[in-house]
């Protein structure tokens, strides 16, 4: 998997803006920045980084991306 780069500099400049960017718990329990993402088809997304997700988690996407 290739760094999250451009996901990491949205994330600089969302916390400029917002009081909190994550749409989720884990990645503040994990430390981990929020990825941004792009695109999604079925089960599938994808981040600004060109990065291919499978949304085990059954649907913290799709209200934002539209597949379900």
């Amino acid at each position: 998997m290739r760094p999250n780069v451009k996901s990491l500099e949205l994330n600089e400049r969302a916390l400029k803006v917002t009081p909190g960017p994550q749409s989720n718990l884990a990645g503040a329990w994990l430390g981990e920045p929020p990825l941004f993402m792009v695109r999604g088809k079925g089960a599938h997304l994808w981040d600004v980084d060109g990065n291919e997700y499978i949304d085990y988690t059954n649907g913290l996407g799709p209200g934002i991306l539209g597949y379900a």
